[in-house]
């Protein structure tokens, strides 16, 4: 059986999705046959696995994978989806179709037209695998589908447990840090100016910020004019390396976001990724951050638009030390128990493995 991924979302654009669909694609060649992957964008990687791209306008794109993948089809093969729309590329005599739901992508009125399409699009697929439980019931908010369907599969492919034992020296400034594409719905903002807010009632702290994003431009100034200047550093985008460095030294990671729009952080992988250190973090109430953080037991959901609330959370979590350590070792636990990239994967190839016996 082999494995064929058709996706929007593929390296080399950076993201969250692009991340995603890049683990599923190479932690699934030992596990199955071939895999072949069909992105929007050109990718010459190192992996085993084998991408097929022909250059087309977006409108065309659907047809040129479609045609691609017909070539490369054969009976009993599975095709997984990175979201409904690429469902539209997979030829019409595939039955075995896996595709995944995110999240916001379902933030829309009833009467929208492209509700019609959504179900059309499930309509064809053997399982949904929604990344949250949040995500499942938006789905079903919006389109009719046979519950058989449904799975929900936490989006931590490529998050690994790790052994490293976080280093603090005693006295050292208290480490925040954050990592996102920065955006108004990511909260930093709000931090920004909750920290400054509590600045005399905090220890002494730094707080790495990764990323770039349209909003760091007014985040950078508000913090440049603001009490907290010299404790903030704005790292933009960093080795892998690095990041696991960051990851080790500090000691609380914030990122409480809010849905702006029709924009909502549909789980926060980099919750998990915060926790697989064995640090806790503040995220919000919206979206499937709930699901990722486990209020007052691996971290603190918030509101970062209620300000005295994400004022106390943050003055809490930074002056409460004990209670910050054993919220860290609780999310420590929690992501080897349900969070894993390994219990992930051991989620997805049971669905393939009930798809090869039908």
């Amino acid at each position: 059986m082999n494995i064929h991924i058709i996706t929007q979302t593929f390296p080399p654009k950076i993201g969250g999705m692009q991340s995603l669909m890049y683990a599923i694609s190479k932690g699934l060649i030992s596990k199955t046959g071939e895999v072949f992957v069909y992105p929007d964008h050109y990718y010459k990687s190192k992996e085993s696995f084998k991408i097929y791209y022909f250059p087309a306008i977006k409108f065309f794109r659907p047809f040129v994978k479609r045609f691609l993948v017909k070539n490369n089809f054969t009976k009993n093969d599975v095709v997984i989806c990175d979201t409904w729309k690429s469902v539209f590329a997979v030829p019409k005599n595939v039955k075995n179709i896996i595709c995944f739901a995110i999240g916001q992508e379902f933030l829309v009125k009833k009467k929208n037209k492209k509700i019609e399409l959504i179900q059309k699009a499930f309509d064809r697929c053997k399982y949904i695998v929604s990344i949250t439980k949040f995500t499942e019931n938006l789905l079903l908010s919006i389109c009719k589908v046979n519950r058989e369907k449904l799975h929900v599969i936490f989006p931590t492919f490529s998050v690994k447990a790790q052994n490293k034992k976080r280093i603090k020296i005693n006295n050292s400034p208290l480490k925040f840090l954050s990592i996102c594409r920065i955006e108004n719905r990511k909260g930093l903002l709000e931090t920004a100016n909750s920290l400054i807010s509590l600045y005399n009632q905090l220890p002494d702290f730094t707080w790495n910020i990764v990323g770039e994003g349209p909003s760091k431009k007014t985040l950078e100034e508000t913090i440049k004019k603001s009490i907290i200047s010299k404790n903030v550093i704005f790292e933009g985008f960093v080795s892998e390396t690095k990041k696991s460095k960051l990851f080790s030294d500090s000691d609380l990671f914030l990122m409480p976001g809010y849905i702006a729009k029709k924009s909502v952080e549909g789980f926060g992988i980099v919750y998990t990724e915060a926790a697989s250190y064995g640090m806790p973090s503040i995220g919000g109430i919206d979206g499937g951050a709930p699901e990722a953080i486990i209020n007052n037991k691996t971290g603190w959901c918030v509101d970062p638009k209620n300000k005295d609330k994400l004022k106390a959370t943050l003055l809490e979590a930074s002056t409460n030390k004990f209670l910050r350590e054993k919220y860290g070792k609780n999310a420590k636990k929690s992501f080897d128990e349900i969070f894993s990239g390994t219990i992930a994967f051991a989620r997805l190839n049971n669905l393939l493995k009930k798809l090869k016996k039908q």
